[in-house]
């Protein structure tokens, strides 16, 4: 996150003397890509919070195309900027001086901007962080209330498939939470009735 700061405050640099447009290209890339930082900055650091993630995966590709194209937007932009300035490079010599003047009032108003933005950036850091302190010790809630209590819990996913086991759970089935992991629930608790016959997966309740 740090370096991707540098960069933008080195584009800021660049994009002064362009036109409006440009700018706000920039402002919209870089707000597309703060919101993408904070919204995620979960899943890098939880599992569990990736493998909810990966259920609207769909809906993160959009947003992430949508930063792509942002991207790819500002950079159009700004080739275009560029090849134009070739083009007016004669005509910009002879008014240097009044340009100069306009580019030292952008320069000013680039810093209250960056400035801006920098809080902005700040404070939803800070509210991101708020967030995942908040969900970390409800998770740790939840884990102190699952091994505290007596009755056996087992979850599992939506395609069932086992992904946590309490104590009182492991000691009734008498395997561990790390060996049931991952593994079907059918095929290891379901997989025949009482008198042990085969229970089709089709007619079994869970």
């Amino acid at each position: 996150l740090r370096e991707e700061e540098d960069i933008v405050e080195e584009l800021q640099a660049l994009v002064g003397e362009m036109d409006p447009p440009i700018r706000e290209r920039l402002a919209f890339l870089s707000s597309l890509s703060a919101r993408w930082h904070v919204e995620h900055d979960g899943v890098f650091r939880s599992e569990v919070a990736r493998e909810e993630r990966l259920a609207s995966f769909a809906q993160e590709r959009e947003r992430y195309d949508e930063m792509q194209r942002a991207t790819l937007g500002l950079e159009s932009a700004i080739q275009a900027e560029v090849d134009e300035g070739r083009l007016r490079g004669e005509r910009f010599r002879t008014l240097q001086t009044r340009v100069s003047m306009g580019l030292l009032l952008l320069g000013l108003l680039a810093t209250g901007a960056v400035a801006l933005v920098g809080r902005r950036v700040r404070t939803l850091a800070a509210e991101a962080e708020a967030r995942r302190r908040a969900e970390v010790r409800s998770r740790r809630e939840m884990d102190a209330l699952l091994e505290a209590t007596a009755d056996g819990v087992l979850g599992m996913d939506l395609r069932g498939r086992i992904v946590t086991l309490n104590r009182a759970g492991s000691e009734l089935l008498g395997w561990s939470e790390g060996e049931l992991r991952g593994r079907d629930v059918h095929e290891v608790l379901h997989h025949t009735t009482r008198d042990g016959a085969p229970l089709p997966r089709s007619e079994c309740g869970i």
